[in-house]
């Protein structure tokens, strides 16, 4: 079993053309390609950010969800400051490696391992530039998991441990006393938090679950009754892969391990996203 991971969710816009995996998965042959240049003014010199795929792996079960795994590599600039020879302070500009798992799916939605200095638009571009397709900003969309969304992931989830809640949008007329007290607190807070220190269900609270049905979720910790928990907030859901270590030497299967465990993380969210995106 592996570290939590953490996903930013995203999708193509239908009409937008796009590779198909096996196009991108043909593309992706481990070797850096140009990304971008960068002048430093200061130093006379230029940066140069490359990226690549590797860990190639499509995985087909005969439908929307069929999907290609690979981890996305690139450079991203980082800046310090050093002591020079001469006891100075020097600002200096200098690259390191990301590394991001990404699953491309047969219906054009998608999920990006984040990373601190991952900008959302370098993978969805990348793909373009791997591929030959002309692929720009307007081209995808990186979900908002908003009210509507976080709504049904309540609903839907067994055990709910942490909750955000804020003012909604828009004010339902609740008629009892439990809706009086949720009315009156959300005009006097910007938004407040429950947590049951992972040992009690805040489902089970009747006070709290009617905060939750009227309010807006910001963010939540909760899971089903047989599974990990899985974080969700408003840009991104995580939570540990699930799966066994393949044989040291079978870098394939491990992949494929992997990947499984991934989809698993991600595949029921992006559906619940289609649903509000419709």
């Amino acid at each position: 079993m592996a570290e939590s991971e953490t996903y930013r969710l995203g999708t193509f816009f239908s009409e937008v053309e796009r590779p198909s995996l096996e196009e991108l998965a043909s593309a992706l042959d481990d070797e850096f390609i140009e990304r971008d240049t960068e002048e430093l003014a200061d130093e006379g010199e230029e940066l140069v950010f490359k990226d690549k795929g590797r860990n190639i792996r499509i995985q087909r079960d005969g439908g929307d969800y069929d999907y290609l795994h690979f981890r996305y590599v690139s450079d991203t600039k980082q800046s310090y400051r050093v002591r020079t020879e001469d006891d100075e302070e020097d600002d200096q500009s200098d690259t390191r490696l990301v590394d991001s798992r990404v699953l491309y799916f047969e219906n054009g939605q998608f999920a990006l391992e984040t990373d601190n200095d991952l900008e959302d638009r370098w993978i969805p571009r990348f793909i373009g530039r791997a591929t030959g397709y002309d692929i720009g900003g307007g081209d995808y969309r990186i979900y908002n998991l908003g009210e509507q969304y976080f709504s049904m992931v309540y609903q839907d989830l067994d055990i709910v441990t942490k909750l955000k809640l804020e003012e909604p949008q828009s004010q339902d007329e609740i008629s009892n006393d439990v809706g009086d007290f949720v009315r009156n607190l959300a005009g006097q807070v910007t938004s407040f938090e429950f947590s049951s220190g992972g040992s009690e269900n805040l489902k089970d609270k009747p006070a709290i679950d009617t905060c939750a049905e009227h309010l807006a979720i910001s963010r939540m910790t909760g899971k089903y009754e047989e599974e990990l928990m899985k974080n969700y907030t408003g840009s991104s859901v995580s939570q540990t892969l699930d799966y066994e270590d393949a044989n040291p030497d079978n870098m394939e299967e491990q992949i494929r391990r992997e990947s499984l465990a991934a989809r698993d993380v991600v595949q029921e969210e992006l559906e619940r996203l289609r649903e509000v995106y419709q």
